[in-house]
């Protein structure tokens, strides 16, 4: 009973002990942050740019979306400028600037006047001290939307290949040069998973350009159908010959094929052999010289897969014998 108790005892002294050193390395470190808060220090840091021109005028070339700015202040200056203000910002207003030629130069008085809700602390430098902008006439032009999609259904189902977008272009208004280059927008990439049905989700458009181009929207809508996966044999497709008239001397055998196809049940209930054509081109016939020719299938769907029975074709060419 007393080893017991002995045992005990030193497990509390041992317990008392940890705590007590971690309580000393604590407060150590506290104590330690707190003098070193109250010191003064003069780290860059990073805040957004903002460039503002005349009504009729844009920027041509990308800008960077933050600037450097070197700040002076205490430790409990610099943590909450840092962590907690998010209204720190510098903006360029060049409304009133008479900018008659296609380039003009921020200068870092420019940079130093602009720079907004730096509280307490002291703004004392920025990097790039310049920064130079070319500058062309304001234009806004319609482009269709291209939505960045990847949808893998449940197992057992397929995505159809169509997809409906809401809206389908939107307006962008920037610099001429810049606009008329651009043929459509993308979206955001996402990935879609596990979907059994119709399904709507909403697509961020991209931003890569959001320093020189406005964009009438910032998200689309996508809707796409998911359908229970299903498959169909068409019997005794005809191949037919595009670009001519199969040779008289000149053998293509099957004449006929099966084509199977795999898709959404409902487009399958919808298919018969009037959607399908198979065909070879005049051509391949003429240069053939290896006597297989593999058979081409159009749909007048858009089906997942597809694939013909038989594979190849065989190419006969009849040559008289002479006596």
């Amino acid at each position: 009973m007393k080893l017991f108790r002995s045992i005990n005892l030193k497990r509390i002294k041992r317990a008392l002990k940890s705590r007590s050193l971690i309580g000393s390395i604590l407060f150590a470190t506290s104590l330690w942050g707190y003098t070193s808060l109250n010191h003064e220090y003069t780290p860059f840091v990073r805040i957004p740019l903002r460039v503002i021109l005349p009504d009729n005028k844009a920027i041509e070339n990308p800008l960077p979306k933050n600037i450097s700015v070197k700040v002076r202040g205490s430790g409990w200056q610099l943590f909450y400028l840092m962590f907690f203000n998010s209204n720190k910002g510098c903006t360029v207003d060049l409304t009133d600037r008479d900018i008659s030629t296609d380039e003009f130069i921020i200068s870092r008085t420019d940079f130093m006047k602009g720079i907004q809700n730096i509280v307490d602390a002291e703004p004392i430098d920025v990097v790039p001290e310049t920064m130079k902008l070319v500058i062309g006439q304001l234009v806004t032009r319609k482009v269709p939307v291209n939505p960045i999609i990847t949808i893998t259904p449940r197992d057992g189902f397929v995505a159809m290949n169509k997809f409906k977008i809401t809206p389908d272009s939107i307006e962008i208004t920037g610099n001429e040069t810049t606009v008329k280059n651009i043929r459509y927008w993308n979206t955001e990439r996402i990935n879609v998973e596990g979907v059994y049905k119709p399904t709507t989700v909403t697509l961020a458009l991209s931003d890569t350009l959001s320093t020189i181009i406005k964009k009438s929207l910032n998200n689309v809508h996508v809707t796409f159908d998911v359908q229970q996966e299903a498959d169909i044999t068409i019997y005794d497709v005809p191949v037919r010959i595009r670009g001519g008239i199969l040779p008289k001397n000149h053998i293509i055998k099957p004449d006929k094929i099966k084509v199977l196809v795999t898709g959404g049940v409902k487009q399958i209930a919808e298919i018969s052999q009037y959607n399908i054509e198979s065909f070879i081109d005049y051509t391949e016939i003429i240069n053939d010289t290896s006597g297989i020719i593999i058979p081409k299938v159009e749909i007048n769907r858009s089906f997942n897969k597809f694939y013909t029975l038989p594979k190849y074709l065989y190419h006969y060419r009849v040559v008289k014998s002479v006596n």
